[in-house]
């Protein structure tokens, strides 16, 4: 696991979080002075440096965040996932793994 990867997943949990998750997420990511669009840019920027065209090679990354089923989740959240990369969430019973 790489570690683009991983703060990949991180950052969409955070942009997920709400309240007091929210807030510890925040300072422990570093994300106090970095405004939320600034996040998608970022990633975004990522993406297309990593995959410039002309490049003998092209990046696919695949990430994925599992989340309990039957839990809403925010429409707002569940859009933000494809804005920053292709990553989606799956909704299971976790009892059942």
């Amino acid at each position: 696991m790489s570690p683009l990867r991983i703060s990949t997943a991180l950052t969409m949990t955070y942009l997920g979080a709400r309240g007091q998750t929210r807030s510890q997420m925040k300072d422990v990511l570093h994300y106090t002075d970095v405004e939320e669009d600034q996040l998608h840019q970022a990633f975004a920027d990522i993406q297309s440096a990593l995959n410039k065209p002309g490049q003998p090679y092209k990046l696919y990354m695949a990430n994925q965040l599992f989340g309990e089923k039957g839990t809403h989740f925010l429409t707002s959240f569940l859009l933000l996932d494809s804005s920053i990369t292709l990553l989606n969430l799956r909704q299971l019973i976790f009892a059942n793994y």
